[in-house]
């Protein structure tokens, strides 16, 4: 069996050369839908570690909050933000539409069962919706961030946007 040789640069500059293949792991992930394979070698001696990650010695205290974290550390406090991708948008939407349901449940307390739930359409009387509850009343550009715009998505579990005669 042949020995691999890796040779590496430490933190100090010199070069050093390490032998073998300490163990291996079989690992195994479904990707897309398929059982795939994995070996994967570990090494001996030590990993590399990046200029630019460098490791120190200290106390550091995490503070994880629902929209962005604090690092705070001897000589240094830092904010990051919580999953910057998110789409912030979401959230407008789910208040306006919690807002849109509070105004019909006081609008029309007589189509709703005393748990909650909306009465049948036969024992219902016709819903009275204000004009601005429709999402197309929005000002266009907040519409098209939430997601309400002519030829967009409207929310699958939304309640009923619009009144319509019964």
């Amino acid at each position: 069996m042949a020995r691999t040789t890796f040779t590496r640069t430490t933190r100090d500059g010199k070069a050093v050369t390490e032998t073998g293949v300490k163990f291996c792991r079989l690992l195994t992930r479904t990707i897309r839908g398929h059982e795939q394979a994995f070996v994967q070698l570990v090494l001996r001696g030590v990993p590399l570690q990046k200029p630019k990650n460098h490791v120190q010695d200290g106390l550091v205290g995490l503070d994880l909050g629902p929209s962005q974290v604090a690092v705070v550390g001897e000589g240094f406090v830092k904010t990051i933000p919580f999953c910057p991708d998110l789409d912030r948008t979401e959230t407008a939407r789910r208040r306006y539409l919690r807002k849109l349901d509070r105004q019909r449940r006081a609008n029309n307390p007589g189509n709703y069962r005393p748990n909650g739930t909306v009465k049948p359409r036969s024992q219902r009387k016709p819903w009275r919706t204000p004009r601005w509850a429709s999402p197309l009343a929005l000002p266009p550009r907040r519409a098209r961030a939430m997601g309400f715009w002519p030829g967009r998505w409207i929310p699958l579990k939304a309640p009923a946007l619009f009144s319509s005669p019964e």
